[in-house]
């Protein structure tokens, strides 16, 4: 009868942690899960989505035209930015609304980091992003400034994320200079596409990448 009770109780008990974590892995969703999550979520970001994506199709395609025009490539390239940042902030709201557990705190950790660290190098290498050195292709690398400023507000970021109680407007404002950063660099990316089109037609400027 004893035997009987412990075997039921060893049953229960890998029953219990099967629910806790599915497939054996902590039941927080990875980053690839989360962004799945946001767009099951905000359909009208789909929307956005396909808005962008068309729009630098349009882009593209007049740029490399024999003759194009300038003046509707500034347009549209300023949609593009307008579209991409209400993307880009509606998923800041998200995640701020959807924190996730701290990844010190998560089971599998440094599985989790490494697996992650190796499908983001596979897919750049899939579309030709990343050569091997972990370089990719911009129009007009960031300078040694602008990259460390990026870095300072990027770390300022999880910093605040790390606390128990974050400081939401100060995330926002983070945030914003963020994107503003990343504007200047990409602005500067646009005026010297203009000037030769043909030249950087394969470049991540087109792919709606980031140089950093």
């Amino acid at each position: 009868m004893k035997k009987i009770l412990v075997t039921l109780m060893f049953v229960l008990l890998c029953v219990g942690v099967a629910f806790a974590a599915p497939n054996g892995k902590n039941s927080e969703p990875n980053r690839n899960e989360r962004k799945q999550e946001f767009s099951k979520n905000n359909p009208e970001i789909r929307d956005k989505m396909r808005e962008a994506k068309q729009l630098r199709y349009e882009l593209k395609s007049e740029l490399l035209k024999e003759k194009p025009d300038n003046a509707k490539a500034v347009t549209l390239y300023d949609k593009l930015s307008k579209v991409e940042k209400e993307i880009s902030d509606k998923r800041f709201e998200y995640n701020l609304k959807n924190r996730k557990t701290p990844c010190r705190e998560r089971r599998n950790c440094n599985e989790e980091k490494k697996g992650s660290q190796q499908k983001n190098r596979q897919m750049k290498q899939k579309n030709g992003r990343d050569r091997g050195d972990g370089e990719f292709r911009c129009v007009v690398p960031p300078t040694e400034k602008e990259i460390n400023e990026i870095k300072e507000l990027r770390e300022e970021m999880r910093t605040e994320r790390k606390k128990e109680t974050p400081d939401e407007n100060k995330l926002r404002e983070l945030h914003e200079k963020l994107q503003a950063q990343r504007r200047v660099i990409k602005d500067r990316e646009f005026k010297e596409i203009l000037k030769n089109p043909h030249k950087y037609q394969d470049s991540d400027f087109f792919c709606g990448r980031k140089c950093r």
